[in-house]
């Protein structure tokens, strides 16, 4: 039998410097991404550890990232309770 593994969920943290988290230094922000097939990502628990929202800087850098190392197409997160659709290529 041969099998074949998916990568379906992710944890993000995310790092005030490129290479934070090779140097061990403190995130500032982390999320939950589900890779839900079809190009799409489901984003949830996001959170900075300020108490802040995710500003659109941050979004669009977890868009980047998704996009260029698991080609997601569209990013799907809720903010409040609508749901928010990011097309990855206008990141």
């Amino acid at each position: 039998m041969h099998w074949h593994a998916q990568i379906t969920s992710l944890t993000l943290r995310g790092f005030e410097l490129p290479g934070g988290y090779a140097e061990k230094l403190p995130f500032l922000a982390s999320a939950q991404a589900e890779l839900l097939g079809d190009s799409l990502a489901y984003v949830h628990a996001a959170s900075r550890l300020d108490g802040r929202q995710l500003s659109v800087n941050d979004w669009r850098d977890v868009a980047i990232l998704l996009r260029d190392q698991f080609r997601v197409e569209t990013l799907l997160y809720h903010r409040g309770k609508r749901l928010v659709t990011i097309p990855t290529a206008r990141a």
